[in-house]
């Protein structure tokens, strides 16, 4: 069971993309975040797990006052005792310091950074208040948090519009020593006046398909998600965990809001179409389980029905995002909008893909059998010489 909390819509950032939009800024309060913990039991036995992730996120959550964080993972971990509690953190990491990662360390915080590629790319969309650069703040944090030996994974949005240099986008991915989660810009919030082509989804896979073609070859083992998860799906080898292709809207998954409110989506917290209601109101279980949810988990068995009907693809993309098929027709039933692109993803992956993959798998047998040989070599002419 993963719960998204977010728990400020404060942000120290001034990203051009950004889903929240100009929200008033707003922190959860302590009796919010107790009663959350309270009913979390109820939705975790409802979804018959005994596993409950916690990700925090915003706004920017390191803007909260540390004491609150130090209070709300104690309280949670006596509360749920009987269950196995994960944090994670997603954070611009501007604002990591000791002190935060002392806390990272204690409660076992695994930390999400956003950072959007090199430095020119990062700094047109991710700039402080002010606009100065904020890349050598989240560079240096990255390499803290990974000194201090704290689980860091990255997430990347692309504005794909606009002209992205694939070079100095995979040496970035490279040198950061991390895996990494790429995402299209969504043109939502901020971004719904900054975006404006129609070939963002287009160039999005263009860009993919060309840093697959780089980290097969690379003999340094890359992990750049969606690619891996949908590989490793054709493969046989496990599913789309993405929840964005696993069909999993409103399924072991919830999200509250900085002031209670109640969705299924940590994308959005004002559509009438995401809001359950408010926990200060009813309960967590009440929520999770209300028509609105129901609803929600029925998309999947619509989709099948309707517009995805007798798709070959199916299994690894199940209708793509509710949120964006919300946005982009004001239908929650409507397959995803970039279905077509989609498609041709999946189909290089089947492919181009497996095809390139077997041929580094070849090649890297016969380096392997190359070594043993010399190795053989060199072990006889030792033996000669003794």
């Amino acid at each position: 069971m993963q719960v998204i909390i977010k728990v400020t819509t404060a942000c120290n950032l001034n990203c051009v993309y950004c889903s929240e939009g100009d929200k008033p800024v707003q922190y959860m309060q302590k009796e919010v975040i107790k009663k959350i913990i309270d009913d979390l039991p109820g939705v975790a036995d409802q979804s018959h797990t005994k596993d409950i992730e916690i990700l925090w996120h915003g706004g920017e959550p390191l803007m909260m006052p540390k004491t609150w964080f130090t209070e709300a993972m104690d309280y949670a971990l006596e509360k749920l005792s009987d269950y196995k509690v994960r944090f994670l953190l997603q954070t611009n990491a501007t604002l990591v310091t000791p002190e935060w990662i002392e806390i990272f360390k204690k409660y076992h915080v695994e930390v999400g950074v956003s950072i959007d590629g090199y430095r020119t790319l990062h700094d047109e969309n991710r700039r402080q208040k002010d606009g100065s650069s904020s890349y050598d703040a989240v560079i240096q944090s990255i390499h803290e948090l990974q000194q201090a030996g704290i689980p860091v994974g990255t997430l990347m949005v692309l504005n794909t519009e606009k002209n992205i240099d694939i070079d100095c986008l995979y040496d970035c991915i490279r040198e950061l020593h991390t895996s990494i989660k790429i995402h299209s810009v969504i043109p939502c919030g901020r971004a719904k006046n900054e975006t404006r082509s129609g070939m963002i989804a287009e160039n999005y896979v263009s860009i993919l398909k060309a840093l697959f073609v780089k980290a097969i070859q690379d003999e340094k083992v890359i992990v750049i998600d969606p690619l891996n998860e949908l590989l490793n799906a054709l493969l046989g080898i496990s599913k789309v965990g993405e929840c964005s292709f696993a069909g999993t809207c409103c399924r072991g998954l919830i999200c509250i809001y900085t002031d209670g409110g109640v969705g299924y989506c940590g994308r959005d917290g004002v559509h009438e179409d995401f809001l359950f209601g408010h926990i200060q109101e009813t309960s967590l279980s009440e929520l999770y389980s209300c028509e609105k949810a129901r609803r929600i988990r029925q998309r999947q068995s619509y989709l099948q029905q309707h517009d995805c009907k007798d798709c070959e693809d199916w299994e690894y993309c199940h209708g793509g995002c509710a949120f964006e098929a919300v946005n982009a027709f004001q239908d929650m039933y409507h397959r995803y909008p970039n279905c077509q692109e989609r498609k041709e993803l999946i189909h290089y992956l089947k492919t181009t893909g497996i095809a390139l993959l077997r041929e580094q798998l070849v090649e890297q047998k016969r380096k392997r059998r190359k070594r043993i040989k010399l190795h053989q070599q060199l072990l006889e002419e030792i033996s000669y010489e003794k």
